[in-house]
C-alpha cells in the first residue's frame, strides 16, 4: 500500500500479514486484535489508534511511533523492537514483553 490514509476505521481483527506500506498514516483507527506479521514499514505513522492485543512479529518497528496509540498485550518480535517510539507507560508493555522484572 503506499500513499494511504486509514482514518476513522473500525478494523478489528484485520490481517495485514506479508503487506508493505510507504507514505501511509494510521489516523484515529481502532485495530484490535490485528496482525501486521511480516510487514515492512516506510515513512508510516500511527497517530491515536488502538492497537490492543495486535501481532507485529517478524516485523522491524523502527521509527514507528506509538506514542499516542493504546498497545495493551501487544505482541511482538523482541529482536525486532530497536527504534521503535513509545512513551514511558508504554515502555513497562515492552519491558514484560522481554520478560524483565520490575520491582519498585
Amino acid at each position: 500500500m503506499q500513499d494511504t490514509l486509514f482514518q476513522l476505521c473500525k478494523g478489528h481483527y484485520c490481517d495485514f500479514g506479508g503487506s508493505t506500506f510507504k507514505d501511509c498514516m494510521f489516523d484515529i483507527n481502532d485495530l484490535t486484535g490485528s496482525g501486521f506479521v511480516q510487514c515492512d514499514f516506510k515513512k508510516t505513522s500511527f497517530d491515536k489508534c488502538i492497537l490492543n492485543s495486535t501481532e507485529w512479529f517478524n516485523t522491524k518497528l523502527k521509527e514507528l511511533d506509538f506514542s499516542s496509540c493504546e498497545i495493551e498485550n501487544i505482541a511482538v518480535s523482541s529482536d525486532k523492537l530497536t527504534g521503535v517510539v513509545v512513551n514511558s507507560s508504554q515502555a513497562l508493555e515492552f519491558v514484560k514483553l522481554l520478560g524483565i522484572v520490575v520491582r519498585d
